[in-house]
Order: C-alpha cells, then sequence, then structure tokens
C-alpha cells in the first residue's frame, strides 16, 4: 500500500519541481491513451487524481485485502493447531489414578482424544479449502514474483531517472514483502499442523489401553501429511518457495544484465 502511494507521488513532486525550474514536463505515475493531450498543469491535475483515485482504492479494496485474508487464515488455524497440539499432549493424566499399571483404561482420556481426533479432522479439511478457494491466487503469485523482481530490479539499475529508480526499487521490495509473508504464513501453518503428530507421540498412550492408542495411531499417520497453503499442487507456500522464488528472481536479473551488457 505505502509503495503504491510512493509510486503516485514521485511523478507530482517531479512535476512541479520542474514547473519551479522553469521546464515543466507533466509526469504522470501511469501512461494516458494517446488521445488524452496535457498542456497545462489543470488538466494535468484533473488526470492525476483521476489516476489516484482509481488505482489507490483499488490496491486497498482488493489487493492487499486480499492477500491479508489468506494471511488471517494460516494465522487461525496456526493457532488451532497449537491448541490442538497441547490438548492431546496433556490428553492422558497419571494424577488422579487409583491404579498405576500399565494399560490403563481411562474413559475420560478416550473421549478427550476423540474429541481431538475430530478437530483435527476439520482442521485438515478447512486447510485444505482455504488451499483450494486461494490456490489460483497464490499460483499466480508464485508465477509472478519472480517475474517482477527481476525486471523491475533490471530497470532499477539500467533505466530512468532518480525518482523513477526509487519507483522501481520500491516495487521490487513490496512484491519480495508480500510474497514473504505470504509464505512465512504457510511455514507457520505446516510447522503447527506437524507437530500435532509428535504431540500425540510424546504423550502417555503407552500407559492407556488399546482404543487411545489406536486413536493415537490414527492421528500420529494423519499427522504425516501436514496441512499447507497449496498452490493448486503445484508447489505449497513455505519459506523454501520463497528461497527459490529469490533464487529464480536472481538469476532472471543476472541474465538480464549480462543481456545488456553484451549489447
Amino acid at each position: 500500500m505505502t509503495n503504491l502511494f510512493v509510486y503516485e507521488i514521485i511523478p507530482l513532486v517531479s512535476t512541479v519541481a520542474s514547473m519551479l525550474l522553469g521546464d515543466a514536463r507533466y509526469m504522470l505515475p501511469f501512461q494516458l491513451p494517446d488521445c488524452w493531450r496535457i498542456d497545462n498543469f489543470a488538466v494535468y491535475l484533473i488526470c492525476y487524481v483521476y489516476l489516484f483515485i482509481t488505482t489507490i482504492p483499488c490496491q486497498m479494496c482488493l489487493y492487499v485485502p486480499t492477500d491479508l485474508v489468506i494471511v488471517i487464515f494460516c494465522s487461525n488455524l496456526s493457532v488451532l493447531f497449537t491448541v490442538l497440539k497441547s490438548d492431546l499432549r496433556n490428553a492422558i493424566q497419571r494424577e488422579g489414578r487409583t491404579n498405576r499399571r500399565l494399560y490403563y483404561s481411562d474413559q475420560e482420556s478416550y473421549n478427550k482424544i476423540k474429541l481431538a481426533v475430530k478437530t483435527h479432522q476439520q482442521l485438515l479439511r478447512i486447510s485444505g479449502e482455504v488451499s483450494e478457494i486461494f490456490g489460483v491466487l497464490l499460483l499466480m503469485h508464485i508465477m509472478s514474483s519472480s517475474v517482477i523482481i527481476c525486471f523491475f530490479g533490471f530497470l532499477t539499475i539500467v533505466y530512468g531517472s532518480p525518482a523513477d529508480k526509487v519507483s522501481y526499487l520500491l516495487t521490487v521490495f513490496s512484491a519480495v514483502l508480500m510474497i514473504f509473508v505470504l509464505a512465512l504464513a504457510g511455514q507457520i501453518l505446516y510447522d503447527a499442523s506437524s507437530r500435532v503428530a509428535e504431540a500425540a507421540y510424546e504423550s502417555l498412550w503407552f500407559e492407556s489401553d488399546i482404543n487411545v492408542r489406536r486413536a493415537m495411531l490414527f492421528i500420529i499417520i494423519r499427522g504425516q501429511q501436514p496441512a499447507s497453503l497449496s498452490a493448486l499442487g503445484f508447489s505449497d507456500m513455505t519459506l523454501r518457495t520463497f528461497s527459490k522464488i529469490m533464487s529464480s528472481g536472481w538469476t532472471y536479473f543476472n541474465l538480464l544484465i549480462h543481456i545488456f551488457e553484451d549489447i
């Protein structure tokens, strides 16, 4: 959001500065159709305000909120997986037992674990639905981020005025920040889901009866496929994916620099 605001403010500041220096150059954040002729500051100001009020709300109401909704879903699911992990670890208690023998039949613990199994299944189902809903958007992020980072980084080095270079650099920073936030949210979700199986194994299942052990085994087996933020099965949004995107962007950037130097 701040990136777009600064990107659109820079042309206005540059235009005002050029007018004060006696060499008026009307610069806009986005190119207008050729039929639009800007020959005075009043027309320029109308065009600038038009571009400003049509792009900032789109950023505020569509692009950023959609990504933030994904982050919120992942954060809530991660918290619920963490709570479930704590419940599983403490589901079987030694305190209060009248019999200390192994394979102790504890109906209360069994009921808690049955509820934990159902909760685990529901959380996995919800995380899968989140991936289905936002899978296309995540795939677009993965496929476009490397290209955006590459080309705007290239423009920062070889093209434009200092003001333009600042705009290009902010665009690169914005793309990196957004993909990092999504990857971090996906990584936290993945880790929280993975720890559920570990918590089940760390509980006192070995001191309980066969029903409790079967329920715990079911959670452990199902936990071998943790919940993740998937981009239509193409890739999972994790920090490893973020690393691959940055590596690809850097590779494309170096390729463009070498081609530019050879021309």
